[in-house]
Protein backbone atom coordinates (compact mmCIF):
# COMPACT_ATOMS: atom_id res chain seq x y z
CA UNK A 1 0.00 0.00 0.00
CA UNK A 2 1.34 3.41 -0.93
CA UNK A 3 1.39 5.93 1.90
CA UNK A 4 1.37 8.85 -0.56
CA UNK A 5 -1.75 9.86 -2.46
CA UNK A 6 -0.21 12.63 -4.57
CA UNK A 7 3.04 14.47 -5.30
CA UNK A 8 2.41 17.78 -7.00
CA UNK A 9 4.09 21.16 -7.54
CA UNK A 10 2.16 23.82 -5.65
CA UNK A 11 2.94 26.42 -8.33
CA UNK A 12 2.65 24.84 -11.78
CA UNK A 13 0.72 21.67 -10.98
CA UNK A 14 3.29 19.19 -12.32
CA UNK A 15 2.65 15.74 -10.86
CA UNK A 16 5.24 13.09 -10.03
CA UNK A 17 5.28 9.41 -9.13
CA UNK A 18 6.96 8.12 -5.99
CA UNK A 19 9.95 6.65 -7.81
CA UNK A 20 10.90 9.77 -9.75
CA UNK A 21 10.66 12.89 -7.60
CA UNK A 22 13.26 15.65 -8.11
CA UNK A 23 14.35 17.79 -5.18
CA UNK A 24 12.59 20.76 -6.81
CA UNK A 25 10.46 21.67 -9.80
CA UNK A 26 11.97 23.75 -12.60
CA UNK A 27 9.26 26.42 -12.26
CA UNK A 28 10.51 27.49 -8.83
CA UNK A 29 7.52 26.11 -6.96
CA UNK A 30 7.67 23.67 -4.07
CA UNK A 31 6.72 20.05 -4.65
CA UNK A 32 4.18 18.98 -2.03
CA UNK A 33 3.55 15.46 -0.76
CA UNK A 34 0.00 14.54 0.23
CA UNK A 35 -0.22 11.44 2.40
CA UNK A 36 -3.19 9.07 2.51
CA UNK A 37 -4.16 9.81 6.11
CA UNK A 38 -7.34 7.73 6.03
CA UNK A 39 -5.43 4.62 5.01
CA UNK A 40 -2.66 5.32 7.51
CA UNK A 41 -5.18 5.43 10.36
CA UNK A 42 -5.44 1.65 10.13
CA UNK A 43 -1.74 1.05 10.83
CA UNK A 44 -0.64 4.25 12.52
CA UNK A 45 -2.37 4.58 15.90
CA UNK A 46 -1.66 6.47 19.12
CA UNK A 47 -0.88 3.18 20.85
CA UNK A 48 1.52 2.26 18.08
CA UNK A 49 3.28 5.62 18.44
CA UNK A 50 3.57 5.15 22.20
CA UNK A 51 5.40 1.86 21.70
CA UNK A 52 7.87 3.16 19.15
CA UNK A 53 11.38 4.43 19.76
CA UNK A 54 11.30 8.18 20.30
CA UNK A 55 12.54 10.70 17.76
CA UNK A 56 11.61 12.09 14.38
CA UNK A 57 11.60 8.72 12.64
CA UNK A 58 8.80 7.31 14.76
CA UNK A 59 6.69 9.15 12.16
CA UNK A 60 8.36 7.31 9.29
CA UNK A 61 5.09 6.62 7.46
CA UNK A 62 4.58 10.38 7.11
CA UNK A 63 8.03 11.04 5.67
CA UNK A 64 9.03 10.91 1.96
CA UNK A 65 11.43 7.99 2.32
CA UNK A 66 10.82 4.64 0.65
CA UNK A 67 12.71 2.37 3.04
CA UNK A 68 13.71 2.51 6.70
CA UNK A 69 17.09 1.10 5.68
CA UNK A 70 17.99 4.48 4.22
CA UNK A 71 17.36 6.52 7.37
CA UNK A 72 20.31 8.72 8.34
CA UNK A 73 19.93 9.73 11.96
CA UNK A 74 21.89 11.38 14.76
CA UNK A 75 19.04 11.09 17.27
CA UNK A 76 17.05 14.15 16.21
CA UNK A 77 13.60 15.00 17.50
CA UNK A 78 11.84 14.26 20.79
CA UNK A 79 13.05 17.59 22.16
CA UNK A 80 11.74 18.78 25.55
CA UNK A 81 8.28 20.34 25.76
CA UNK A 82 8.53 22.29 28.99
CA UNK A 83 5.92 24.20 30.94
CA UNK A 84 7.10 27.69 31.87
CA UNK A 85 5.14 28.84 34.91
CA UNK A 86 7.11 32.01 35.62
CA UNK A 87 6.77 33.38 32.10
CA UNK A 88 3.10 32.42 32.06
CA UNK A 89 2.52 34.34 35.29
CA UNK A 90 4.45 37.36 34.01
CA UNK A 91 2.45 37.45 30.78
CA UNK A 92 -0.90 36.70 32.39
CA UNK A 93 -1.33 33.31 30.74
CA UNK A 94 -2.87 30.15 32.14
CA UNK A 95 -0.43 27.79 30.44
CA UNK A 96 2.75 28.35 28.45
CA UNK A 97 4.98 25.63 27.02
CA UNK A 98 8.39 25.93 25.36
CA UNK A 99 9.66 23.48 22.73
CA UNK A 100 13.43 23.43 23.25
CA UNK A 101 15.02 22.65 19.90
CA UNK A 102 18.62 23.20 20.99
CA UNK A 103 18.56 19.57 22.15
CA UNK A 104 18.73 18.42 18.53
CA UNK A 105 22.13 16.95 17.57
CA UNK A 106 23.55 20.03 15.85
CA UNK A 107 21.74 22.44 18.15
CA UNK A 108 18.76 23.69 16.15
CA UNK A 109 15.48 22.71 14.51
CA UNK A 110 17.31 22.56 11.18
CA UNK A 111 18.18 18.95 11.96
CA UNK A 112 14.55 18.01 11.30
CA UNK A 113 14.41 19.00 7.63
CA UNK A 114 18.05 18.27 6.90
CA UNK A 115 18.04 14.69 8.23
CA UNK A 116 15.11 13.86 5.95
CA UNK A 117 16.72 15.60 2.98
CA UNK A 118 20.06 13.82 3.44
CA UNK A 119 18.31 10.47 3.97
CA UNK A 120 16.41 10.90 0.71
CA UNK A 121 19.58 12.02 -1.08
CA UNK A 122 21.30 8.87 0.14
CA UNK A 123 18.34 6.76 -0.97
CA UNK A 124 18.44 8.33 -4.44
CA UNK A 125 22.16 7.65 -4.84
CA UNK A 126 23.51 11.17 -4.34
CA UNK A 127 27.20 11.68 -3.61
CA UNK A 128 27.24 15.38 -2.69
CA UNK A 129 24.83 17.71 -0.87
CA UNK A 130 25.21 21.47 -0.92
CA UNK A 131 23.85 24.53 0.86
CA UNK A 132 24.15 28.30 0.92
CA UNK A 133 24.53 29.10 4.61
CA UNK A 134 27.11 29.78 7.28
CA UNK A 135 24.81 29.05 10.21
CA UNK A 136 22.59 26.33 11.58
CA UNK A 137 21.53 24.85 8.24
CA UNK A 138 25.13 24.40 7.09
CA UNK A 139 26.10 22.80 10.41
CA UNK A 140 23.15 20.42 10.21
CA UNK A 141 23.79 19.48 6.59
CA UNK A 142 27.49 18.91 7.17
CA UNK A 143 26.76 16.78 10.25
CA UNK A 144 24.28 14.51 8.49
CA UNK A 145 26.38 14.30 5.34
CA UNK A 146 29.31 13.12 7.46
CA UNK A 147 27.06 10.53 9.10
CA UNK A 148 25.92 9.31 5.67
CA UNK A 149 29.39 9.33 4.13
CA UNK A 150 28.43 12.03 1.62
CA UNK A 151 30.46 15.08 0.63
CA UNK A 152 29.04 18.40 1.80
CA UNK A 153 29.75 21.69 0.00
CA UNK A 154 28.83 25.01 1.59
CA UNK A 155 28.79 28.45 -0.01
CA UNK A 156 29.17 31.26 2.53
CA UNK A 157 29.33 35.07 2.36
CA UNK A 158 32.86 36.42 2.19
CA UNK A 159 32.44 38.04 5.63
CA UNK A 160 31.27 34.85 7.38
CA UNK A 161 32.89 34.49 10.84
CA UNK A 162 36.03 32.36 10.85
CA UNK A 163 34.80 30.31 13.80
CA UNK A 164 31.77 29.09 11.87
CA UNK A 165 33.91 28.11 8.90
CA UNK A 166 36.30 26.14 11.09
CA UNK A 167 33.32 24.28 12.56
CA UNK A 168 32.00 23.37 9.10
CA UNK A 169 35.41 22.18 7.92
CA UNK A 170 35.77 20.09 11.06
CA UNK A 171 32.57 18.33 9.98
CA UNK A 172 34.14 17.56 6.61
CA UNK A 173 32.51 20.27 4.52
CA UNK A 174 34.20 21.97 1.59
CA UNK A 175 33.62 25.67 2.25
CA UNK A 176 33.74 28.41 -0.38
CA UNK A 177 33.59 32.13 0.38
CA UNK A 178 31.54 34.04 -2.18
CA UNK A 179 31.83 37.77 -2.93
CA UNK A 180 28.80 39.91 -3.64
CA UNK A 181 28.76 41.21 -7.22
CA UNK A 182 25.27 42.72 -7.47
CA UNK A 183 23.30 44.61 -4.84
CA UNK A 184 20.18 42.79 -3.73
CA UNK A 185 21.29 39.42 -5.12
CA UNK A 186 22.49 36.67 -2.76
CA UNK A 187 25.67 35.37 -4.42
CA UNK A 188 25.76 32.21 -2.31
CA UNK A 189 22.32 31.11 -3.52
CA UNK A 190 23.18 31.97 -7.12
CA UNK A 191 26.34 29.88 -6.98
CA UNK A 192 24.53 27.04 -5.19
CA UNK A 193 21.98 26.81 -8.00
CA UNK A 194 24.65 26.93 -10.69
CA UNK A 195 26.84 24.30 -9.02
CA UNK A 196 23.98 21.88 -8.39
CA UNK A 197 22.87 22.20 -12.02
CA UNK A 198 26.42 21.75 -13.34
CA UNK A 199 27.61 18.90 -11.12
CA UNK A 200 24.38 17.12 -10.21
CA UNK A 201 24.66 17.87 -6.50
CA UNK A 202 21.60 17.72 -4.27
CA UNK A 203 20.59 21.21 -3.06
CA UNK A 204 20.02 21.20 0.69
CA UNK A 205 19.49 24.75 1.95
CA UNK A 206 16.79 25.09 4.58
CA UNK A 207 14.95 27.91 2.80
CA UNK A 208 12.91 28.23 -0.38
CA UNK A 209 11.66 25.46 -2.68
CA UNK A 210 15.10 23.92 -3.26
CA UNK A 211 14.43 20.58 -1.57
CA UNK A 212 10.87 19.29 -1.19
CA UNK A 213 11.89 16.33 0.98
CA UNK A 214 13.31 18.55 3.69
CA UNK A 215 10.08 20.51 4.08
CA UNK A 216 8.34 17.28 5.07
CA UNK A 217 10.81 16.72 7.90
CA UNK A 218 9.77 19.89 9.69
CA UNK A 219 6.26 18.44 10.11
CA UNK A 220 7.62 16.28 12.91
CA UNK A 221 7.67 19.31 15.22
CA UNK A 222 3.90 19.57 14.91
CA UNK A 223 3.45 15.85 15.54
CA UNK A 224 5.61 16.02 18.65
CA UNK A 225 3.74 19.01 20.06
CA UNK A 226 0.44 17.18 19.56
CA UNK A 227 1.76 14.02 21.21
CA UNK A 228 3.56 15.78 24.07
CA UNK A 229 0.46 17.86 24.84
CA UNK A 230 -1.50 14.58 25.16
CA UNK A 231 -3.40 15.25 21.92
CA UNK A 232 -4.78 18.57 23.15
CA UNK A 233 -2.77 20.96 20.99
CA UNK A 234 -2.17 24.56 22.11
CA UNK A 235 -4.51 27.36 21.07
CA UNK A 236 -1.61 29.46 19.80
CA UNK A 237 1.92 28.66 18.63
CA UNK A 238 4.59 31.36 18.39
CA UNK A 239 7.49 30.79 15.96
CA UNK A 240 10.81 32.58 15.50
CA UNK A 241 10.58 33.39 11.81
CA UNK A 242 13.12 34.08 9.09
CA UNK A 243 11.97 32.64 5.77
CA UNK A 244 8.97 30.97 7.45
CA UNK A 245 9.95 27.35 6.81
CA UNK A 246 9.66 26.32 10.45
CA UNK A 247 6.16 27.73 10.77
CA UNK A 248 4.91 26.38 7.43
CA UNK A 249 6.34 22.91 8.00
CA UNK A 250 5.02 22.63 11.55
CA UNK A 251 1.56 23.77 10.54
CA UNK A 252 1.48 21.18 7.75
CA UNK A 253 2.02 18.58 10.44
Amino acid sequence: MSRISSIKCAKCGNEYNEENVPANDGCGGRIDFTFDLEALKEIFTKQDLFQRESGLWKYFELMPLRSRRNIITLGEGNTPYLQSRRLADEWGMKNLFLKNEIFNPSGSFKDRPICVGVSRAMEDGAKTVSAASSGNAAAAMSSYAARAGLQSVVFVPEDAPAGKLIHLRTLGAKVFRVSKVQEGVDPTTTLLQAACAEFGWTPSPSFGPFNCFQFEGTKSLGYEIAEQSEWTPPDWVLFPTGSGGLMAGTMKG
